[in-house]
C-alpha cells in the first residue's frame, strides 16, 4: 500500500503551505498502522518537519503499563528517519526500540509510583530537536484482594492481637493507603478495632472481617479463658460463736497472681456439724470445734480454718410482747435467744406453746392462730430459757347483715322464713353472732326470733334482722290471696304442668303428672300452650335457667306463669347462671315468677324477637358480685319488637361497689353500668305499672344503642335510685314517638328524674321529688312528695291526699294497676304504679 508516495503525490499537486498542518491532523493510525509496509525514505531536498506520538491521551491505574509509538514527518509530508528519546513526568518510559524500517519509534510507558494524576509522555527526536506530547492521566487501582494476617490466631479472654490488611490490585501489587473497616460477627467472643487490634471478650469463636472497597478477607479468632493457676480464701482463720455467721471470699487467680474475675466457685466444709457453708462462702457456725472450708474453682482450691466456740443462752424475748387478734386472723411471733451480753444468738433450736388452745394455739414457727374471744400467754423456749407474749382474742365485728329473701309475698294467716347472714367487712361469712329480728308493723306481719314471718293483714311491712348494730331488711307484701292461676290455652293449645317437689321429666306434663322442670315444658311447647308452674325453687345450667326457644303465633301465645304469684322461684344459683330467663322465639309471656341470682341479665330475649310479655315478676339480684370489666348488667334487656313489661317488682340489681363485700374493682364502672330495663332497638315497647328501686348501680330504664321508635314508659313507680348519677330514666340514643308518663319520681339523685334530652318527645303529667328533666313538652308536677303510704318499708301506694290521685293523663295503654285493680278509681287516672282506691 504506497501510502508515502500517494501522500507526497498530493502535496505536489496542490502546492499549498498548509497541506502539511492539515495532514497532521489526520488520525496517527493511518500512519502508523496502515497495512505495516515499509514506509518511503525521505525525499531528496527535505527537512524533518514534524514528530507525532500516538495516542494522544490515555488513562492508566498506577504500575499499568502502555505502549506508545511516536513518527517523524518531512515538510513534503514523507516519513522521516530519526531517533527518538523518551521522558515522562512520572513513572518512567522504556524505549522499545524502532520498527525494521526505521520509521516507527515505541515506547512502554509504566504508571509507577503511589501518587494518582495527570502526567507527560514525551518523544523527542534528533537531530532535528522535534517533539511530541501524550498526556496520561493516573488514577488508582482498585482493590482486587484484601488479604489479613495473620489468618487465624488464638488468645484468651481480655488479651489482645494485631491483624494485619493486604490490598492488592489485580495484578497482586500491593496498594497503600487504601480505607479499611474491620467488624467481628461475634461481638461477644471479641471485638475488632478500627485499627484492627481485636480484644478478647469471652469464650468461643469469632471471624474478624477486614473490607476496603468492597473486597473483604478474614481471621478467625478463637478466644478462651486464662485457667486459674490458685484459689485463695479470705479471711483464712475466723472465728465465730455457735449461731452466728460469716463470709468467706474466694478469689482465683492465673499463673501470675492476677484475679480471675467470673469463676464458678464452689464451697465445702470438712465438718458440717461444726460449720455449714453456703454456696456462697457464708459459712453458719453450728456446735464448738473447727472445721476447713474449702473453695474449689477449675480443680485449684483453696482453705480456711472456722474455729466455732459455743455460747449458751442466757434469755428469750418475744415480738410482738402482746397482741389483740379477732377470731380467725393469725399473727407471727418472733423469738430472739441472747447470751448474758443481750447479744442475739442465731441458730438455736426454739419451742412454742400456748396456755390456752381454745383461744389461741401457736405453731412450731411463732404463728398465732386466734380460735375463740379470749385471753392466752405463748411460751418461747431455748435451752431453758424462755420469753412470753399475751395475746388477746376478740371477735370480728359484724360489718353487714344480709336478709334472704329481700322481699316476698304472702297471705294473712301464712309464714315465710327468712334467713339473715352476717358478714365481716371483707365479706367473709360469720357464724354463731346473735340476730334479733323486727317487723316494722306487726299489724300487718310479726316475725319470732328465728326469722318466721307470719302474715297478718293487707299489707307490706318491713322485717329487719340487726346483730352488733348492723342490719339488714326484707319487704313482705300481705294481700288477700288470689286464687291460683287457671289454665287457659288458646287455639289448639294445650294445659301443661310442672312441680318441682312432685313432678317427673318422664311424665307427660298434665296437672296429675306434672314435669319436673320448667326446662321441659319449654322444650316441648307448641303455640297456645300454657304452662303453669307450681311452687318450688327451679334452677338451670350455666347458660340459663329456663331456656324458651318454642314460641306461639300472633293469635296463640305461649304462656309461662307461676301458680301463686312468685311462689315459682327462677334460681341462677348465685352467678351459676348467666341468665334467669333467655326467649329466642316470638309470642311469649312469663308472668308471676321470682327471678333471680344470674349473673348477666335477668330477662334475655334475642335481638329481634317479637311480641314478648314479661309481666308481674320480682326480679332481683342479678349481676350481684365484684365485676370490674365495662360489661353491662341487667334485670331486663329489651331488644325485642312489640314488647310489653308491666306489673313487675325489679330491684337489687348490679356489680357490688367498692368496698362492698371487700370488691375493688380498680375503676367507677360499678357507678352506671347496671340497669333495671336496658333498651338497645325496637319497635313499640311499653314499659308500664312497674316499681323500681334500689337500682343503685346504673339507672332504672336506660336507653342506649340503635334508634326505637314508639318507646311507652307509663305509670310506674321510681324509688331509691342511684347515689352517685343523676336520674332515673337515661336517655342516650335516637328515640322516635317517646312517650314518658304519670310516673312517680321518689328521691332522684342530684334532683333528676330523667337525664338526656329527646326532641319531640312527650314528658308529661310525670310526679316527682325533684326536677323531671329531658326536655320534651308536656307539664309535669315538681319538688312534691308524692304521700305514699310507707316508703321506708317499700310500701309505695298512695295515701289519701296524695297529690298523684287523679292527677294523671288518660291513658288508653294503662287499663289497670300494678296490683291489678282497674283504672281510674277516682276522677281520673293516678300517677304512679298503684290506683288509689
Amino acid at each position: 500500500m504506497p501510502f508515502g508516495h500517494k501522500l507526497a503525490h498530493r502535496l505536489a499537486l496542490l502546492k499549498d503551505r498548509f497541506v502539511h498542518a492539515a495532514l497532521l491532523a489526520l488520525p496517527v493510525a493511518a500512519f502508523v498502522m496502515a497495512c505495516e509496509k515499509p514506509l518511503p525514505t525521505s525525499s531528496t531536498g527535505g527537512t524533518i518537519a514534524d514528530l507525532v506520538i500516538s495516542p494522544k491521551n490515555v488513562t492508566l491505574h498506577l504500575n499499568d503499563t502502555f505502549e506508545f509509538t511516536a513518527a517523524a514527518f518531512m515538510n513534503t509530508g514523507d516519513s522521516a528517519n530519526v531517533s527518538v528519546t523518551w521522558s515522562t513526568t512520572y513513572g518512567s518510559v522504556t524505549d522499545l526500540g524502532t520498527s525494521s524500517n526505521g520509521r516507527r519509534h515505541y515506547g512502554q510507558y509504566k504508571a509507577a509510583g503511589t501518587a494518582p494524576g495527570q502526567y507527560k509522555v514525551v518523544a523527542t527526536g534528533a537531530p532535528s530537536g522535534v517533539s511530541d506530547t501524550a498526556t496520561v492521566n493516573v488514577t488508582l487501582a482498585p482493590v482486587a484482594a484484601l488479604s489479613v494476617a495473620p489468618s487465624s490466631a488464638t488468645i484468651v479472654v481480655g488479651a489482645t492481637t494485631q491483624l494485619q490488611p493486604t490490598t492488592t490490585d489485580s495484578a497482586g501489587n500491593v496498594l497503600t493507603g487504601r480505607t479499611v473497616t474491620w467488624s467481628s460477627n461475634n461481638g461477644s467472643v471479641a471485638t475488632v478495632s478500627g485499627s484492627g487490634l481485636v480484644t478478647g471478650a469471652g469464650t468461643g469463636s469469632a471471624t474478624i472481617t477486614a473490607t476496603s472497597e468492597g473486597q473483604s478477607g478474614t481471621s478467625s479468632l478463637t478466644v478462651s479463658t486464662v485457667p486459674v493457676a490458685s484459689v485463695t480464701v479470705s479471711p483464712t482463720s475466723p472465728s465465730l460463736q455457735t449461731g452466728q455467721t460469716g463470709q468467706l471470699t474466694a478469689t482465683p487467680r492465673d499463673a501470675n497472681g492476677n484475679p480471675l474475675s467470673g469463676r464458678v466457685v464452689t464451697w465445702s466444709s470438712s465438718d458440717t456439724t461444726i460449720a455449714k457453708v453456703s454456696g456462697s462462702g457464708l459459712v453458719t457456725a453450728r456446735a464448738g470445734g473447727t472445721a476447713t472450708v474449702t473453695a474449689t474453682s477449675e480443680g485449684q482450691s483453696g482453705a480456711a480454718t472456722v474455729t466455732v466456740t459455743f455460747v449458751p443462752v442466757s434469755s428469750v424475748t418475744v415480738s410482738p410482747t402482746s397482741a389483740t387478734l379477732p377470731v380467725g386472723q393469725t399473727t407471727q411471733l418472733t423469738a430472739t435467744p441472747k447470751d448474758a451480753n443481750g447479744n442475739p444468738l442465731t441458730g438455736r433450736v426454739v419451742t412454742w406453746a400456748s396456755n390456752n388452745t381454745t383461744d389461741a394455739t401457736v405453731s412450731g414457727s411463732g404463728l398465732v392462730s386466734a380460735k375463740a374471744a379470749g385471753s392466752a400467754t405463748i411460751t418461747a423456749t431455748s435451752e431453758g430459757q424462755n420469753g412470753t407474749s399475751s395475746i388477746t382474742v376478740t371477735q370480728v365485728p359484724v360489718a353487714t347483715v344480709s336478709v334472704t329473701p329481700t322481699s316476698a309475698a304472702v297471705q294473712p294467716g301464712q309464714t315465710t322464713q327468712l334467713t339473715a347472714t352476717t358478714k365481716d367487712a371483707n365479706g367473709n361469712v360469720l357464724t354463731g353472732r346473735v340476730v334479733t329480728w323486727s317487723t316494722s308493723d306487726a299489724t300487718i306481719a310479726t316475725v319470732s326470733t328465728s326469722g318466721l314471718v307470719t302474715g297478718v293483714a293487707t299489707g307490706t311491712a318491713l322485717i329487719t334482722a340487726t346483730s352488733e348494730g348492723k342490719t339488714g331488711s326484707a319487704a313482705i307484701a300481705v294481700g288477700t290471696p288470689p286464687p291460683p292461676a287457671g289454665c287457659a290455652p288458646t287455639g289448639s293449645g294445650v294445659c301443661r304442668y310442672v312441680d318441682a317437689v312432685a313432678g317427673n321429666d318422664g311424665n307427660p306434663g298434665d296437672s296429675a303428672h306434672p314435669f319436673k322442670t320448667v326446662q321441659q315444658a319449654a322444650n316441648v311447647v307448641n303455640p297456645g300452650d300454657m304452662v303453669i308452674v307450681r311452687n318450688g325453687v327451679y334452677t338451670g345450667d350455666g347458660n340459663a335457667v329456663l331456656s324458651i326457644q318454642r314460641g306461639g303465633t300472633a293469635g296463640a301465645l305461649v304462656v309461662f306463669r307461676s301458680q301463686n304469684k312468685w311462689g315459682a322461684v327462677l334460681d341462677g344459683q348465685n352467678n351459676l347462671s348467666a341468665d334467669v330467663l333467655e326467649i329466642g322465639t316470638d309470642h311469649v309471656r312469663v308472668e308471676g315468677f321470682e327471678m333471680k341470682g344470674s349473673n348477666h341479665y335477668g330477662v334475655d330475649p334475642s335481638t329481634g324477637t317479637n311480641d314478648i310479655q314479661i309481666a308481674g315478676n320480682n326480679i332481683h339480684d342479678v349481676g350481684r358480685y365484684c365485676e370490674s370489666s365495662g360489661i353491662g348488667l341487667s334485670a331486663i334487656d329489651a331488644y325485642s319488637n312489640n314488647m310489653i313489661i308491666e306489673g313487675n317488682w325489679v330491684h337489687d340489681i348490679g356489680r357490688f361497689a367498692a368496698g362492698e363485700n371487700g370488691c375493688q374493682p380498680g375503676n367507677d364502672y360499678w357507678m352506671n353500668h347496671d340497669h333495671g330495663v336496658y333498651n338497645g332497638q325496637g319497635t313499640n315497647i311499653i314499659i308500664r305499672n312497674n316499681v323500681f328501686y334500689n337500682i343503685t348501680r346504673g339507672w332504672a330504664i336506660q336507653r342506649y344503642g340503635s334508634s326505637v321508635d314508639q318507646l311507652y314508659i307509663v305509670n310506674n313507680t321510681f324509688a331509691f335510685p342511684n347515689p352517685n348519677r343523676d336520674g332515673q330514666i337515661i336517655l342516650a340514643a335516637t328515640t322516635t314517638n317517646l312517650f314518658i308518663e304519670n310516673n312517680i319520681f321518689y328521691l332522684p339523685g342530684q334532683n333528676v328524674g330523667i337525664s338526656g334530652t329527646q326532641s319531640g318527645s312527650i314528658i308529661d303529667h310525670n310526679l316527682s321529688t325533684g326536677a323531671v328533666g329531658g326536655g320534651g313538652t308536656g307539664t309535669n308536677i315538681e319538688n312534691t312528695d308524692p304521700l305514699f303510704v310507707n316508703p321506708s318499708t317499700l310500701d309505695f301506694r298512695l295515701q289519701a291526699g296524695s297529690p298523684a290521685i287523679n292527677a294523671g293523663l288518660a291513658l288508653n295503654i294503662v287499663l289497670n294497676d300494678f296490683l291489678g285493680t282497674l283504672r281510674p278509681q277516682g276522677a281520673g287516672w293516678d300517677i304512679g304504679a298503684y290506683e288509689f282506691k
